[in-house]
């Protein structure tokens, strides 16, 4: 699998009200600062963790997961690939 962006990559995301990425994994880790809104954060076998504006989650390399909004909130983050 290669990486869909180059280590080092700032992607911001917006969330709708409500909208969720299905599961995902990224090869070379993730970090993602909330910025606005609420959302949830969930690793595979784990319990969701809901997030707000100034969270940082930090996810390992090849760790499945998902991330996404809340049904009454849209879910701003920045997205920085680490590690390719």
């Amino acid at each position: 699998m290669s990486a869909i962006f180059n280590k080092g990559d700032v992607i911001t995301n917006n969330y709708f009200t409500g909208t969720a990425y299905l599961k995902m994994l990224v090869p070379g880790g993730q970090i993602l600062l909330v910025t606005s809104g609420e959302g949830y954060y969930q690793e595979e076998g784990k319990p969701a963790q809901k997030l707000h504006a100034g969270d940082v989650v930090t996810i390992p390399a090849n760790l499945k997961h998902w991330h996404g909004a809340t049904k009454n909130s849209e879910f701003v983050h920045l997205a920085i690939t680490t590690n390719p």
